[in-house]
């Protein structure tokens, strides 16, 4: 089936806050209320540069992370600079380590991640840093490859009355690390699923590794919902799978090598299964500051999640 790829427009979120104060939602929240996830784009001048602009992003969401009802912070890779350089993983780790017990996170290892090592993939830092035994006392954690590195994993949480699941794919994951996910996937076909990777898109479309994430493991599965990635710039589209569902494809990236504020920013997605919603705003906590341009804040309408597709099969 040919891919659509289409840019969407903008459309204003109303009634949205604009302070640096969280909105207040209503609590006990029902298991259909709307929920948001953070996602953290590229840190790797602020884990060389800058950590106090990392720090105070993290700490903003471990703080609002009830009020804001945050189930999952997901990083689209580029942590640091440089893999091989211990003081920008200890700067990144400083920052990651403010959510640990309060907000639950997945990591995608980006190119800058891989270090000048001889081992396969580059990633003994990124493990040193994040191994494995790190995530398994997770509620949520599912699993990883290969089986005791954490270069590719996957969570699974429940929100908004329904079962997610996040596979996170290192940067241009291979033949077995596709097959791999397509294998998870496969074995969770009521999940609700959101891959996060580094490089997949461009202004122009997909780039190669997102071509080959695509026609090797997105579009055959009818469950994946969201795509999210880093690498250049910010850019959304939506495609059409091979069974006629919608992708969401969503690329955030505002790092900057000269100043540390536009490194600040982070995405906060509210997901709204009862309006069929998601929605995204760009917040920097050190400048209490919400992006208005049509890159940064979006809303995709009458989107068909899991439960709707489990609904109909019911039905019938």
């Amino acid at each position: 089936m040919k891919t659509k790829l289409t840019i969407l427009s903008t459309i204003f979120l109303s009634g949205c806050c604009l302070c640096g104060k969280a909105p207040r939602i209503a609590n006990p929240l029902s298991p259909t209320e709307p929920f948001r996830i953070a996602i953290i784009p590229d840190t790797q001048w602020a884990s060389l540069k800058w950590p106090g602009v990392l720090k105070t992003t993290t700490r903003w969401i471990a703080a609002n992370h009830e009020s804001m009802d945050i189930k999952y912070v997901l990083h689209v890779g580029d942590m640091v600079e440089n893999g091989h350089a211990d003081g920008e993983w200890k700067n990144f780790n400083a920052a990651m380590s403010v959510l640990d017990g309060k907000v639950p996170y997945i990591l995608a290892v980006g190119n800058h991640d891989i270090g000048k090592t001889a081992d396969a993939g580059g990633t003994t830092k990124f493990n040193e840093y994040f191994p494995r035994k790190r995530f398994t006392q997770l509620a949520g954690f599912g699993g990883t490859y290969p089986r005791r590195k954490n270069d590719n994993s996957y969570h699974t949480f429940d929100a908004g009355g329904i079962v997610w699941l996040v596979i996170a794919l290192k940067f241009c994951p291979t033949d077995e690390e596709l097959k791999w996910a397509n294998d998870i996937v496969a074995l969770h076909p009521g999940h609700q699923v959101i891959v996060l990777t580094h490089s997949y898109l461009t202004h122009r479309g997909r780039d190669t590794s997102g071509e080959n994430i695509w026609n090797r493991f997105v579009k055959s599965h009818e469950n994946i919902l969201m795509v999210l990635c880093g690498h250049l710039s910010t850019v959304h589209y939506v495609s059409t799978g091979d069974k006629g569902n919608k992708v969401y494809e969503m690329l955030f990236d505002w790092q900057n090598d000269r100043q540390p504020e536009p490194n600040s920013y982070f995405v906060l997605a509210e997901i709204d299964p009862v309006s069929k919603r998601i929605s995204i705003r760009t917040y920097s906590p050190l400048l209490d500051n919400y992006k208005t341009d049509p890159r940064a804040k979006f809303e995709f309408r009458d989107v068909k999640f899991v439960s709707d597709r489990n609904a109909a099969l019911t039905a019938n």
